[in-house]
């Protein structure tokens, strides 16, 4: 689960050079669609009160698009239109933004929070709520903002919609997933230099790496933590959050060890490891541990993730050295990466082998792991059908797989498209990777009455082979003669 915080005023930075190229946080999970697909997403109705809902529907479509702008990338989101459902965390298979107006039960300071559930695939599901309980909200079209105490509806869609891709707080001042926002401030909705980093390496389309806008970080103020910071900025490695009442000046802490910002305060959970030193008592002690269900408004506690697993929603971490506590058993993921798995490996079965499709829960015999395959085709439904497979060895792989690299760092041994084995009468096969080109029907077919435009096979047509008039032609099928040497079975 992911927060952003209300900044009163610009946050303190350290400098800019004294920072890692590359600072962006990825929490090792992506969406795992193919290149000209997207991820669907809705709006739920009704949202802010302080705006017409024409405007925030704007901006929340503009949180997104920012994202999806990025021509490095292949990641797109494609908006589905809105729903009544304020469902979050629910892990429905329905990604929604939502409005919270009243029962808000994070910290007050939180202005928006992110759910997002795993599947050993990769992610499956997230939803977005915003705080309109403690804050209020405005749609600023035009730089630079605003100056009447409203947060900026699109730029904290942009950091949240960050989030729903998988990435965590960056500690690059300026960057849209810097952990705070202030007032007016509309810096958020432009991508900086290690968001565009993140989406186009973690997402990467091969695509020109676009120029980011110039701003130039405030320089550090002098106001202490926990003061006063509505008119002053806050002192270097300080910045400023308000909780719907007051401003002042915070600091990053550790969720998970002690509490170091003192007496009066709490630590609020910002990301999976990082947090911020807010007022008052925690919210949210009350964590869902490991096995623990999750979802529907339940969090997990930090370093967990709420996993879906085949329609059941827990708690989980990474395996320890391969293992996993009794009753748990390690599943491998794409990234490279390992998560515990409730029951053993083969309770529903034996876990299907190199090539098989993956079962139910997405899971693959050990030492493989689950691929998405935009390639990988169901002719009957249309589908991409995911397999399991495993890294490559070496840069090799068996016959009739490719290797592939799996964003940002990881390999994958891909089946490599073919039209398999196919008989007269049988539709052609079209080469996803180039369907504009002749379908094929493979070894001793020919493809006939096919129809095509100059980027892509509008009919596939059908499978069939020449013959002569005395050859056999299968049952219902007669040799049509075409030349006076040669027929078709038709």
């Amino acid at each position: 689960m992911k927060r952003l915080l209300q900044t009163a005023a610009a946050a303190a930075t350290v400098g800019a050079l004294a920072l890692p190229a590359l600072a962006y946080e990825w929490g090792g999970a992506k969406w795992e669609v193919g290149r000209g697909e997207g991820v669907p997403y809705y709006i739920s109705t009704p949202l802010s009160d302080d705006v017409p809902d024409r405007d925030a529907l704007e901006a929340l479509q503009r949180g997104h698009d920012v994202w999806t702008a990025v021509t490095c990338s292949y990641i797109t989101w494609e908006y589905q239109g809105r729903t009544e459902s304020t469902n979050w965390g629910a892990s429905d298979g329905k990604n929604i933004d939502s409005w919270r107006e009243s029962g808000w039960t994070e910290g007050s300071s939180v202005l928006g929070i992110t759910a997002t559930s795993w599947g050993f695939n990769g992610l499956s599901d997230t939803d977005i709520k915003y705080n309109g309980q403690h804050h209020s909200w405005a749609n600023y079209r035009e730089a630079p903002g605003g100056f009447d105490g409203r947060t900026d509806i699109a730029s904290v869609a942009a950091h949240e919609v960050g989030h729903a891709l998988g990435f965590g707080h960056s500690d690059v001042p300026g960057s849209t997933m810097w952990p705070s926002t202030g007032p007016g401030d509309i810096s958020g909705r432009s991508l900086g230099p290690d968001d565009i980093a993140a989406v186009c390496e973690v997402y990467p389309s091969g695509g020109e790496v676009p120029e980011p806008d110039d701003d130039t970080p405030p320089a550090p103020g002098m106001a202490g933590f926990g003061e006063d910071c509505a008119m002053t900025r806050c002192a270097e490695n300080l910045f400023c959050v308000n909780d719907g009442r007051d401003s002042y000046c915070s600091r990053s802490c550790n969720p998970e060890g002690d509490n170091t910002c003192g007496d009066g305060y709490y630590c609020a959970l910002l990301s999976g490891g990082d947090g911020a030193c807010a007022r008052g008592e925690d919210p949210a002690r009350n964590l869902a541990g490991f096995g623990e269900v999750c979802g529907d408004e339940v969090r997990c506690q930090p370093g967990l993730v709420c996993i879906n697993d085949d329609g059941s929603l827990y708690c989980t971490g990474p395996c320890v050295n391969g293992n996993c506590p009794e009753d748990w058993f390690c599943a491998e993921l794409s990234t490279g990466e390992s998560i515990c798995a409730r029951g053993g490996p083969g309770d529903d079965g034996p876990l299907p082998q190199q090539g098989d499709a993956c079962n139910d829960r997405g899971l693959c015999e050990r030492g493989l792991f689950c691929l998405n395959d935009s390639l990988n085709i169901d002719e009957n439904t249309g589908e991409a059908v995911p397999y399991c497979t495993g890294a490559c060895e070496g840069g090799r792989c068996d016959d009739g797989y490719r290797c592939v690299e799996i964003a940002p760092s990881g390999t994958a041994c891909q089946k490599i498209p073919s039209a398999g084995e196919r008989f007269v009468g049988d539709a052609c096969w079209v080469n996803p990777e180039t369907p504009w080109v002749r379908p094929e029907c493979g070894d001793g077919l020919v493809c006939v009455d096919y129809e095509q435009t100059m980027s892509e096979t509008i009919d596939p047509g059908f499978c069939t082979k020449n013959c002569k008039v005395d050859d056999c032609c299968p049952e219902g099928w007669g040799c049509v003669e075409l030349t006076p040497v040669i027929g078709q079975c038709r």
